[in-house]
C-alpha cells in the first residue's frame, strides 16, 4: 500500500495557473529600492554571464535556454521578482521559483539585447532588478540534483531486473518546439534500452467498501522509469535533459 513516505506514483500534473510567486501589484519600482552599493558591479558581471551563454550548445532545445537566476538574501521578496528583464516582449519568461531565485526561459538569441540592458541599466526597474540579482547561469546538474550526486541516487534506488527505479521530471520548457525535442531525447534513449517505462506495473483499484481509488503496484516494483546500466545516468544528465532524477528507496 502507498505510504505518505512511500507513495506508489508521483503523478504529474498540468496546472491552470503558473508555477510562480505573485508579484505585488499596483507598485512602480522607486530608485530607494535600488542597492546602490553593489549596482556597478552588478552590472559589469551579469552583462557578461548573460553573453557568456551564447556560447552554449549542449543545453539549449529549440534555441532556448533554462536559466538559473539567483538573488541576494536580501532580495527574495516578491516585489523584486526580476520581470523588468525577464519577461515575454524581450524573449525571456520566468517559468518557476527554484531555491534561492527563479527559473527562466531564455531565447539564445536574446542574450546580446538582454546584456545590453542590463549594462546600461537605463530605467529605475532595470537598476532595481539588476542591484537585486546575484547570479545569472545556465541550469546545471547541480541545481537539478540539488546537492546530491547521480551516484548517490543510483546508489539508493529500489532495484529491479533491468535497472533501478528512478521518476524523471523533464525540463520546465515554456516553448512547445523545447519540450518536443526533450520529449525526442528520452524516447532516442528508450530505444536504446538505457532506459525503461515500467507504466505497466501501476494499476487503479478501489477497495471493497472505499469511496476513493488508490494506485496500486502489480509487484513490489514500485514504478515509473527505470536505467538500464550505472553510468546511464550520467550520460542523460550530460545530454543536456536537464531531468531530475528521485531515486525510491527500499
Amino acid at each position: 500500500m502507498p505510504t505518505e513516505i512511500r507513495p506508489v506514483l508521483n503523478p504529474v500534473l498540468s496546472f491552470k495557473r503558473d508555477p510562480r510567486l505573485v508579484v505585488v501589484t499596483g507598485r512602480s519600482a522607486q530608485e530607494s529600492q535600488v542597492v546602490a552599493p553593489r549596482l556597478d558591479e552588478q552590472k559589469t558581471k551579469l552583462s557578461s554571464q548573460l553573453l557568456s551563454l551564447e556560447k552554449l550548445s549542449t543545453r539549449q532545445h529549440a534555441g532556448k535556454l533554462l536559466v538559473a537566476i539567483k538573488m541576494f538574501d536580501d532580495s527574495l521578496a516578491p516585489t523584486y521578482e526580476p520581470e523588468s528583464i525577464f519577461r515575454e516582449p524581450l524573449g525571456s519568461e520566468l517559468i518557476a521559483p527554484i531555491e534561492g531565485g527563479y527559473l527562466a526561459q531564455v531565447d539564445q538569441r536574446a542574450l546580446r539585447n538582454l546584456s545590453n540592458i542590463v549594462r546600461d541599466c537605463a530605467t529605475t526597474d532595470v537598476r532595481v532588478t539588476v542591484s537585486r540579482i546575484k547570479d545569472i547561469s545556465a541550469q546545471t546538474e547541480a541545481d537539478v540534483l540539488r546537492g546530491r550526486t547521480a551516484q548517490s541516487l543510483w546508489e539508493h534506488a529500489t532495484h529491479e531486473e533491468r535497472g533501478r527505479i528512478f521518476t524523471l521530471w523533464l525540463a520546465p520548457y515554456q516553448e512547445n518546439l523545447a519540450r518536443l525535442e526533450v520529449a525526442s531525447q528520452i524516447s532516442e534513449f528508450a530505444e536504446a534500452k538505457d532506459i525503461y517505462s515500467l507504466a505497466d506495473l501501476v494499476s487503479i483499484t478501489r477497495e471493497q467498501g472505499s469511496d476513493a481509488d488508490q494506485l496500486k503496484t502489480k509487484s513490489v516494483i514500485p514504478q515509473e522509469a527505470s536505467f538500464g546500466q550505472s553510468g546511464n545516468t550520467d550520460k542523460i544528465l550530460s545530454h543536456g535533459c536537464n531531468l531530475l532524477l528521485e531515486s525510491h528507496q527500499p
